[in-house]
């Protein structure tokens, strides 16, 4: 997502460049490329919203061979991060299929508020504090007027709003087909770049305007600053943890808690139950303790790789999760013939559960590296 939304930007930057000038620029043309073949494979999310910056820069320039440079350009790239990678097993996210397209329209204005707000773990939606609510107001309102800009303005900058109007449009219509338990808020993450680029145009062009476009320039962007301002302390109030509520420990202190009880007992290599556990304990921990999730690959395929060469080697392992998931897992241990198996608490926020087996494992979803499906338990 990072790479993606700096190189979409450096795209749109790039474009506004080459589409102002007459000369063959080749070079930016062959940056450009680069830079879309990047975004490609950093998140394809941002590709669609740049196509009207490309119809924009065709239709600036007129000029064929810009396109051939571009396509050139993005083709070599794409081969050659190909290349690159083709020895590393990534985990790449299946793609959803079963759409409601009206489901998506109605729900749309919902799923934009949510994205703005910025107050969601995956699709788990947490309620907004105060300014956070005006905050996401604002920027709904500037939404629309990034929609309506080229309608309203004129003279030179026109056809930039209208890419950027265009490009805003196109992401809201990504969002509408991604439905149910597949759409997740973080995918309108193009949506806020374009709509800072339409808006910063128009207040830069309100404020050379003087009087009262100036004042309205000037009165948006301390509205906007002023919400920012009150909102962003409230982000430090809230859980984003996956399961958030009230606890008797702070998150940290308990991590903290889970990580000395691990290397206490001698355990290196774990599995998590939640998907963005993994992640925290093995960064908190500065990588003394490896962990993974059910996929075998995942984003750093060698950690998965790590955790299962220890539980098939005999080494010590843990299955880790949510306190909030121990009683179910309770019983889920006699039905896999491990009901000696002890379930240590922790800090009342997190179980343990040492030297899990294979069967026990599979039987919770992990696909383990090493084990066909028709290998037994240790």
């Amino acid at each position: 997502y990072h790479l993606a939304f700096l190189l979409a930007h450096a795209a749109v930057w790039l474009i506004s460049v080459v589409s102002g000038r007459s000369g063959p620029e080749r070079v930016r043309l062959v940056v450009l490329g680069v830079a879309l073949a990047l975004v490609f494979f950093g998140q394809p999310l941002w590709i669609p919203p740049l196509v009207p910056f490309l119809i924009l820069l065709g239709y600036s320039r007129r000029r064929l061979v810009d396109f051939a440079f571009v396509g050139a350009a993005t083709v070599v790239a794409g081969l050659l991060i190909r290349a690159i990678g083709a020895g590393a097993d990534y985990w790449s996210p299946p793609v959803p299929s079963a759409f409601d397209l009206m489901h998506g329209i109605l729900d749309l204005p919902r799923r934009v508020w949510i994205h703005f707000t910025g107050f969601y773990y995956y699709d788990a939606v947490i309620p907004p504090p105060l300014f956070t609510k005006i905050a996401a107001g604002l920027w709904c309102g500037l939404l629309l007027a990034a929609i309506g800009a080229p309608f309203v303005v004129r003279g030179r900058h026109r056809p930039v709003l209208a890419a950027c109007a265009a490009a805003v449009a196109t992401s809201l219509a990504l969002a509408t087909v991604s439905t149910g338990a597949g759409f997740m808020p973080r995918y309108l993450l193009p949506l806020a770049g374009f709509v800072v680029t339409s808006q910063a145009i128009v207040i830069a062009d309100f404020w050379r305007r003087g009087g009262d476009a100036r004042r309205l320039a000037s009165l948006v962007v301390a509205l906007v600053v002023l919400a920012g301002a009150g909102a962003a302390p409230e982000f430090g109030t809230v859980s984003l943890a996956s399961a958030p509520r009230e606890r008797p420990v702070a998150e940290e202190a308990a991590i903290r808690a889970l990580i000395d009880e691990l290397t206490r007992r001698g355990v290196r290599y774990v599995y998590t139950l939640d998907p963005t556990l993994q992640w925290i304990l093995t960064f908190q921990s500065g990588e003394r303790i490896l962990c993974r999730w059910r996929d075998p690959r995942d984003r750093y395929p060698a950690y998965p790789k790590a955790v299962d060469a220890a539980l098939l080697g005999g080494r010590p392992v843990a299955l880790v999760g949510d306190v909030a998931e121990a009683a179910a897992m309770r019983h889920v241990l006699p039905r896999a013939g491990a009901a000696d198996l002890p379930l240590i608490t922790i800090a009342d926020r997190y179980f343990a559960i040492l030297d899990p087996s294979p069967t026990l494992l599979r039987g919770l979803g992990f696909d383990i590296n090493g084990l066909t499906p028709h290998d037994g338990a240790r």
